[in-house]
């Protein structure tokens, strides 16, 4: 390999913000899919509802392109408003890491009535209460 093939200038490279969104993203998708399969929650998002419903592929397959385009999307325009990106980028991640914690103590403040209350009104099996 040569050495060019190596060292990425820095406007090419992935920022870290990109990358701990994306990890974020990743865990929380993931998380949904083990506790939906668990029984111990439902999808709460209104828009990944039908894509749950359809299967566990069908909505990874949602999840990841909700997040993974508009990823690709700040990259992009990260070359021309470098600062801006990043900033929106950590405030996206402060927002969804807010989001994520209020979601989870929501969770587990919540009995099991709450869950079944829920999927009552219309919830599908397993909605995480976020």
């Amino acid at each position: 390999m040569s050495n060019a093939a190596i060292c990425m200038p820095d406007r090419l490279k992935v920022s870290r913000e990109t990358w701990i969104l994306g990890a974020i993203c990743l865990i929380d998708m993931i998380s949904t899919v083990l506790l939906v399969h668990n029984g111990k929650a439902i999808e709460a998002n209104p828009i990944l509802v039908p894509f749950m419903n359809r299967g566990m592929m069908w909505f990874v397959l949602a999840k990841s392109t909700l997040f993974v385009g508009p990823l690709f999307g700040l990259e992009y325009l990260r070359l021309r408003k470098p600062v801006f990106v990043k900033r929106m980028l950590r405030l996206a991640i402060a927002g969804y890491l807010v989001t994520y914690v209020l979601g989870g103590v929501q969770l587990n403040m919540a009995d099991q009535s709450t869950l079944s209350r829920v999927a009552s009104r219309g919830g599908a099996p397993g909605q995480v209460l976020r």
